[in-house]
């Protein structure tokens, strides 16, 4: 597994609890042409701990630790089966340096936001395979 980080901005004692809602990821879709079921329209409000400036480490009901995007309230993944393992994922995330406010803009997608995608997929195949992530669900 990879290791932890010590950048600065990464909080590795205290992190800020935070509330917010899905309504930017919802609009960012909606941006993108991609057709939301009904029931994936309405904002719901979420509630998490920041691990850096935009990525939020939260409890799901059904699907254990999950790791999304402060203030928008995209989901990167679900699935850690500890608070610790998030977190510390998240700082690997963290370590990519990705723009993530750029990167919401829909106006600005460029070939940088796949090649931060899949960097970002790498990670979690790692904590896949290490068995601190539970498996992709089809």
């Amino acid at each position: 597994m990879l290791g932890g980080s010590s950048d600065p901005g990464v909080s590795s004692t205290r992190m800020k609890k935070v509330r917010f809602d899905t309504s930017g990821a919802i609009a960012f879709q909606l941006k993108l042409g991609r057709d939301l079921p009904p029931g994936e329209r309405k904002p719901m409000k979420l509630e998490g701990w920041l691990v850096d400036d935009h990525l939020c480490v939260r409890k799901t009901k059904n699907e254990g630790w999950c790791l999304t995007l402060y203030p928008w309230g995209d989901r990167i993944t679900a699935g850690f089966f500890t608070k610790d393992d998030a977190v510390a994922c998240a700082k690997e995330i963290h370590a990519l340096d990705v723009p993530w406010s750029r990167m919401h803009n829909v106006d600005a997608i460029s070939s940088s936001y796949v090649d931060h995608v899949m960097k970002v997929r790498a990670i979690l195949e790692i904590y896949r395979a290490d068995g601190l992530l539970e498996a992709e669900r089809a």
